[in-house]
């Protein structure tokens, strides 16, 4: 089952911070066109400050967030890696996401505001993943915005 992810709006607040998970899009917001870089890919393992998540101190990691790293399948938009390194919290009222090994999913994520050399994603779009238009909605923005080589 393909799941889909959205980037936090404020990425920049650390990822465990002690807020409920709020989700809301601004009216007439197109998560597609609004995205920086959204792709299919398969979950690797999940790292917490370099220790596999089941290794890695809780507290810690609900706190400082946690990185998981895709293969990349396709790539809808943005940069056109084989992997990428994305940064999430983890804690569910934080709208922290767990990414299951080996599973595929559809992720929409942001730059980092505080390090945009830092990739990372919410849970805020798994609501869309039941949504039956978003590939329609990839495949129409792909058309309106071909590749400049």
């Amino acid at each position: 089952m393909m799941r889909l992810l959205v980037p936090a709006l404020l990425l920049s607040i650390a990822p465990g911070a002690a807020l409920a998970c709020s989700c809301r899009s601004a009216p007439g917001a197109d998560i597609v066109a609004d995205a920086q870089i959204i792709f299919d890919g398969v979950a690797g393992e999940t790292y917490c400050e370099g220790l596999p998540l089941a290794d890695a101190a809780a507290d810690s990691c609900v706190v400082r967030g946690a990185v998981t790293t895709f293969s990349v399948t396709e790539v809808w938009k943005g940069a056109d890696p084989v992997r990428m390194t994305v940064h999430h919290g983890l804690e569910p009222a934080a709208c922290g996401v767990r990414f299951e090994a080996g599973q595929s999913y559809l992720v929409i994520a942001g730059q980092a505001q505080n390090n945009p050399d830092e990739v990372g994603t919410s849970e805020c779009g798994t609501s869309a993943a039941n949504d039956p238009t978003i590939r329609q909605k990839l495949i129409a923005w792909r058309e309106s915005h071909p590749p400049s080589n």
